[in-house]
């Protein structure tokens, strides 16, 4: 190695820990430094590209991370740090295109996985998007983001037993975690284990008590052990913190209904229905609401609007 070498080497190790350290300017100098005596630096090129990223100038990042990979084409880390940019920049498909690449440099590349399986969630893709998942995680275990992630996806498409695996896997890194802990309970409760899920809700709001939507699970788990009271309370608790959440609207209808304050519930349902006119299960809860009011007609067309979701009643 000339000595050159060696001293764009060191110094890029030092803008590296300037980096890590926080101090950002001083990474970014001795990137600068770099460059002027080496152009083509791709170990720099790519360091000063994530800065500028990380600053928002994203215009000015993208040409720093290409020029880094015409030194080094086949940096699965600059590709992946590309696809991330790309992201940003709202450029979904040439966003792919680098993780692919980053994960055909490098086939264990997790990161570069969850990446791909991020992007196909966008779109829509949910079963692309949860074998992206499955891949990531069975290349690196410890990834508690990925966990989360397939977690929710799982949950989403009905697999209970596989999202509180998921769930599992993520709190083991992440233990504590408050939106893990309350989306977990969410499935817990669907599996009819409410007292484990009103423990990890506790466990949550204790450390993020502005949590709207783990005060809204704790609605329901209060309401399944029939402490309905508390449950509106703590419906209002999530509508405060949240006053245009749709499905705390729904549920605390859905209380109200259970004491039979009929009107009370009913014009919980209409707010929600004013944010989302098409929520199946408030018109169906709205409708079941009517009928027990003797209003025959409008029932007819709150249950004919969310035909085929007698499902999703709980």
């Amino acid at each position: 190695m000339t000595g050159k070498a060696s001293t764009a080497a060191e110094a890029l190790e030092r803008a590296l820990s300037e980096h890590d350290a926080g101090r950002i300017a001083e990474a970014a100098a001795l990137c600068r430094a770099i460059l002027a005596g080496d152009a083509r630096h791709a170990g720099a090129l790519n360091l000063l590209g994530v800065i500028e990223a990380q600053h928002g100038r994203y215009a000015e990042a993208l040409p720093l991370l290409d020029a880094s990979l015409r030194s080094e084409p086949m940096a699965e880390a600059v590709q992946w740090n590309r696809g991330n940019l790309l992201r940003l920049l709202g450029k979904a498909e040439a966003a792919g295109a680098s993780y692919r690449r980053a994960v055909a440099t490098q086939p264990a590349y997790a990161e570069a996985m969850y990446g791909c399986a991020s992007l196909e969630l966008a779109a829509g893709r949910t079963d692309k998007a949860a074998s992206g998942l499955g891949r990531a995680l069975a290349c690196r275990l410890d990834y508690p983001e990925a966990a989360f992630v397939h977690g929710n996806l799982l949950q989403a498409l009905g697999l209970n037993a596989a999202a509180l695996r998921s769930y599992a896997a993520a709190l083991r890194s992440w233990p504590g975690h408050p939106e893990i802990l309350s989306n977990r309970a969410a499935v817990l409760l669907r599996d009819g284990a409410a007292s484990e899920a009103r423990v990890g809700l506790m466990q949550a709001l204790a450390v993020r008590p502005d949590l709207a939507e783990a005060w809204c699970n704790l609605g329901q788990v209060l309401l399944q052990i029939r402490d309905i009271a508390l449950s509106i309370s703590a419906l209002d608790r999530a509508l405060a913190i949240a006053p245009r959440y749709v499905l705390a609207l729904t549920n605390r209808g859905n209380t109200l209904s259970e004491l039979g304050r009929l009107d009370e519930a009913l014009a919980s349902y209409d707010r929600a229905l004013a944010l989302d006119p098409a929520d199946t299960l408030a018109l169906y809860n709205r409708g079941n609401a009517l009928w027990r009011r003797g209003f025959n007609s409008p029932v007819h067309r709150d249950l004919g609007a969310s035909e085929g979701v007698e499902n999703l009643l709980r």
